[in-house]
């Protein structure tokens, strides 16, 4: 086995394993985390995983390992044409939590399903790395469309926030909705131009190869600059994860008042109505003395607000389609949870 070589490498390879080990941790955080949306969460755990995952391939070809053991190289461990899909629906389930499935959102998955079966194909068959296929048209491709549909996936999910920030700035809403979206307009922001960074990297070491026959990656330099441009991006998901764990844009909503009782905070701010909201943000004085847990008291006020807002709205929706809308968009993990907390039949 080629792992305890590893242990030997240097401190830049150990820093991009540690972003790596880093990554894969908090997706399982995100998978089973009970607040905030379930889809949201998953779609954000899977992003992180699947960034470990293709750092992880980054990490060992820097190391040399595929040289050594060619086997590997194929190992269906490298998921790139699935991250932009994965952050475009992590920011619409966040923005959207009533957002439900379609089947025209399939056509999001074709192309990373593409990339992930071509690989485990080439594995299985033991297909040869430095094959004329692989180096002169595959790679070519796969690293063109991970360019192209990856900027093109966060300037769509920039295109919905801008959206949703237009219609939050001309519509009355609470103070945490539009921090919350300002929040994740910043940090997709900085994500475009991190990818932006990388793909740069790309670009000019294929067309100095291709137009002018020289390779870059004779510098020593230039293939670890490609490598951790890329572990930059998953950095920055991480502290996308850990600010969102945080709450870390209500915060300052938090502190703007000084004499804000608990209702004012989670009716009049309307903070019982953001799916990452704890009662362990309140003020000190302000948390709950009883013994009943933070998730089961935000869940029973909003049942009773579901339930009121299911008396009074009738907008031609079936009751079912309705009631689920109601449920998520006031704060519901899932439509489940709101079925078993406010003993409702879940809707089909």
């Amino acid at each position: 086995m080629f792992i305890p070589e590893v242990i030997k490498e240097t401190t830049s390879e150990w820093a991009a394993w540690l972003i790596s080990l880093t990554a894969w941790g908090m997706s399982w955080v995100f998978w089973f985390r009970p607040f905030g949306n379930l889809k949201a969460n998953r779609s954000m755990s899977l992003l992180l995983w699947l960034f470990s995952l293709s750092l992880l391939r980054d990490v060992l070809m820097m190391l040399n390992v595929f040289l050594q053991h060619p086997q590997w190289f194929f190992f269906p461990i490298w998921f790139t044409w699935a991250l932009g899909p994965l952050y475009f629906f992590f920011v619409k389930f966040t923005l959207y939590p009533a957002y439900e499935w379609h089947r025209t959102d399939l056509k999001h998955a074709f192309f990373p399903l593409l990339q992930i079966g071509l690989y485990a194909i080439l594995f299985f068959v033991q297909y040869k790395p430095e094959s004329w296929f692989y180096t002169q048209v595959y790679k070519t491709l796969e690293g063109g469309f991970f360019v192209c549909s990856f900027l093109l996936y966060l300037a769509m999910s920039w295109r919905y926030i801008r959206f949703r920030e237009a219609v939050l700035q001309h519509h009355t809403h609470y103070p945490w909705q539009m921090a919350k979206v300002r929040w994740l307009k910043r940090h997709t922001l900085v994500f475009f131009f991190l990818a932006a960074f990388n793909s740069f990297f790309l670009i000019l070491d294929f067309a100095m190869f291709k137009l002018f026959g020289r390779s870059l990656r004779v510098w020593s330099i230039y293939p670890y600059l490609t490598h951790y441009s890329f572990a930059l991006m998953a950095l920055w998901v991480i502290n996308i994860g850990w600010q969102l764990l945080r709450r870390s844009y209500v915060r300052p909503l938090l502190q703007q008042g000084k004499n804000q009782t608990a209702e004012d905070i989670l009716f009049r701010q309307g903070c019982l109505f953001d799916p990452d909201f704890r009662l362990s943000l309140l003020p000190a004085p302000l948390q709950p003395t009883t013994k009943k847990g933070e998730r089961e008291t935000l869940e029973q006020a909003r049942c009773t607000f579901v339930q009121k807002q299911w008396e009074e709205k009738n907008t031609g929706e079936t009751p079912p389609r309705l009631l689920r809308r109601l449920a998520l968009e006031a704060g519901f993990y899932s439509y489940r949870r709101f079925a078993a907390i406010c003993n409702k039949k879940p809707a089909t």
